[in-house]
């Protein structure tokens, strides 16, 4: 599943402008915690932050925890 996060503190009605931001190769997270300027953009003209995760990160990080659990059982 495609993983987002909203944010829409600034937003005044439901036809508030909306600000994509998709994602890099990293976690959703770390992007939407670090990406000061989008928020200050988002207050400026009272929109709507949503952040889209790529959607092979999820499937990476799946994998990398796999390869280190199966490195810990032998």
């Amino acid at each position: 599943p495609q993983t987002y996060l909203v944010y829409d503190k600034f937003a005044r009605s439901p036809a508030s402008p909306i600000f994509v931001y998709f994602g890099n190769e990293g976690s959703i997270y770390d992007f939407y915690n670090n990406s000061g300027a989008i928020f200050e953009l988002a207050a400026e003209f009272s929109a709507r932050v949503v952040f889209l995760e790529h959607r092979l990160q999820r499937k990476r990080e799946n994998e990398r925890n796999k390869r280190k659990q199966q490195a810990l059982l032998c």
